[in-house]
C-alpha cells in the first residue's frame, strides 16, 4: 500500500515537472501564457479545448451580433471558399453565411492555397469587428475534419 502511494506521488511530481518545464520554455518563446498554448494544441488534434471555454457559433449568429461576442474566443465550423492570395486569409462558410477568418495572428503558420479549397474546418479564434464594422475572425488554431466525418455527418442528415 505505502509503495502504490509512493509510486502516485512520484508521477504526479514527474508530470508536475514536465508541464512546468514545458511552460517555461514556453514562455522564453513569447509572453503567451501555458493554458493558451495548451488550448491551441489540444484544439488542434481533438478540436477541445482544455481551460478556455470559447463558443461555438454559427457563421449567421455571428453577423447578427450586436458586439456581446467582440474580443470572444469563438469556435467557426464550416467549409473553406476562398483563399487570400498570400495566405493571409481565408473565408469560411456554412450553410447559413460567410466569414474572414485573418491568419495573420496564428502562432504557429499554417500556409493555405487552392489545394485547401472545399476542405471543412473548425477554427478558434476570437471575434472581432473590422474596418466599418464588418465582423472577422482572428484565427488561433486550426482543426481539419476529416471527409469520412463530413460524409457520415451528411448520411446522417
Amino acid at each position: 500500500m505505502g509503495q502504490w502511494i509512493f509510486r502516485k506521488v512520484m508521477r504526479v511530481l514527474c508530470l508536475f515537472a514536465f508541464l512546468s518545464s514545458l511552460s517555461a520554455i514556453q514562455g522564453c518563446a513569447n509572453d503567451e501564457s501555458f493554458k493558451g498554448f495548451v488550448d491551441r494544441q489540444f484544439f488542434g488534434k481533438f478540436g477541445v479545448t482544455l481551460f478556455a471555454s470559447p463558443t461555438v457559433i454559427s457563421m449567421k449568429e455571428v453577423h447578427l451580433d450586436s458586439g456581446m461576442l467582440s474580443g470572444r474566443q469563438v469556435i467557426v465550423e464550416g467549409t473553406i471558399v476562398e483563399v487570400g492570395a498570400h495566405g493571409t486569409f481565408v473565408v469560411v462558410a456554412d450553410e447559413s453565411a460567410r466569414m474572414m477568418v485573418v491568419l495573420t495572428q496564428m502562432p504557429t503558420p499554417v500556409w493555405f492555397n487552392e489545394n485547401h479549397l472545399k476542405k471543412q474546418v473548425r477554427i478558434l479564434g476570437t471575434f472581432e469587428a473590422g474596418r466599418r464594422g464588418i465582423p472577422l475572425i482572428y484565427g488561433r488554431a486550426i482543426r481539419w475534419i476529416p471527409a469520412l466525418a463530413v460524409v457520415r455527418s451528411e448520411k446522417a442528415v
